[in-house]
């Protein structure tokens, strides 16, 4: 459910499909839209799920896109051609099953950490994965699509994601996030040269970003 912003305060999803596994954050929303999307994970599944949810609480789309090692993912953002997908070092531990964890997802530095770009209409096959820094993110600011030109007049496609980025995740602490102090970066991920580019916005710090939802998916400011 997302909190209220109309005449309608929420509604159970009515739909046969009904999107199961774990997608906490509340769901980007798509202002030209409305569309829900959300990024389900299960500890059992060989795949993290695109679900797409319409105004109506059901669910107009899924996709299901292969990964490895079960990683655990908190949040998602959206473009107004893309779903950003993340693929960090957080994933499901048979050892923390059998030590007796309630939550068993540890950090695991063997698992490459990327960032998938998944077209809003796309299949797997057409995820574009990105080597991303070895972190986690829990949250996301906004994401937003760069087309224009760039160094030296050449022509530039890019997608811009802020994300609060924590050093790491469940490597020692296992009760919350104390491992490093979260800050604001900037990653462009560059659709011509293949290569995710970061920029620390603000290195005090901080965790829960937001912004106007009427501009989500789109370019903003603050």
């Amino acid at each position: 459910r997302r909190r209220p912003t109309g005449p309608k305060t929420g509604a159970r999803c009515r739909s046969a499909a009904r999107p199961d596994g774990s997608s906490p954050p509340p769901p980007p929303r798509a202002p030209a839209t409305g569309l829900l999307h959300a990024v389900p994970y299960h500890w059992s599944w060989a795949h993290i799920r695109h679900v797409v949810v319409g105004a109506d609480a059901r669910v107009q789309r899924e996709v299901q896109v292969p990964v490895p090692d079960g990683p655990m993912v908190h949040d998602c953002a959206i473009t107004e051609r893309f779903v950003v997908l993340f693929d960090l070092p957080v994933t499901f531990s048979m050892d923390a099953v059998s030590d007796g964890a309630s939550f068993p997802y540890r950090w695991d530095p063997a698992h490459p950490p990327r960032v998938g770009l998944l077209p809003l209409d796309g299949s797997p096959d057409d995820v574009r994965w990105f080597e991303a820094p070895s972190c986690y993110v829990f949250h996301t600011l906004n994401a937003f699509d760069q087309r224009g030109d760039g160094a030296g007049g050449a022509a530039r496609d890019a997608v811009v994601v802020d994300v609060v980025r924590h050093p790491r995740m469940f490597a020692t602490t296992l009760n919350g996030p104390d491992e490093g102090a979260p800050v604001l970066e900037r990653w462009t991920l560059d659709l011509t040269a293949g290569t995710l580019a970061t920029e620390t916005l603000d290195d005090r710090p901080q965790e829960f970003p937001r912004l106007d939802e009427r501009l989500t998916g789109r370019r903003h400011r603050y």
